[in-house]
């Protein structure tokens, strides 16, 4: 069983012959009593200070826990952002080089048009000016004829 302040205070001894001095005796009971009391309360403030001091602890570990587990969900989404920003930049440059592609085909496409038209446009020229000189030729043979009038 504990000794509680009370106690002491409250503790009586029998007298006997050649005993102690009971005045001295109550005193040094009283003084016990006080300080022992005063020990129990500091003793009772630091097991609630303990107590209190756990509990932040694991408020403080919680959040650790959270803190850890927001940093790795932010990793993963700067690392899937990452991710998805070079796969897009690949889609870009993937439909970039097949726009340069169909360009070039086309530019290809309308040179070879071009240049067809060109031959064209050539041959009908030569075609015309050998009619021309053709038709000169004849008119030279008839004797200096003027040509008619377009």
């Amino acid at each position: 069983m504990k000794i509680t302040p009370l106690d002491v205070a409250r503790q009586d001894f029998p007298l006997s012959f050649r005993g102690y001095n009971r005045v001295e005796v109550d005193e040094f009971l009283t003084r016990l009593g006080s300080e022992y009391e005063q020990l129990v309360k500091e003793n009772q403030n630091l097991k609630e200070e303990i107590s209190f001091l756990g509990r932040k602890l694991e408020d403080f570990q919680a959040m650790e826990e959270n803190l850890k587990g927001s940093l790795l969900l932010v990793q993963k989404l700067a690392e899937e952002t990452r991710s998805n920003a070079s796969r897009e930049a690949a889609q870009i440059l993937a439909e970039a080089v097949r726009e340069a592609e169909r360009r070039d085909m086309e530019a290809e496409r309308q040179l070879a048009e071009i240049t067809q038209l060109a031959r064209r446009a050539n041959a009908e020229l030569r075609a015309m000016l050998g009619a021309h000189l053709e038709m000169l030729g004849q008119v030279e043979i008839s004797g200096g004829a003027e040509l008619p009038a377009s």
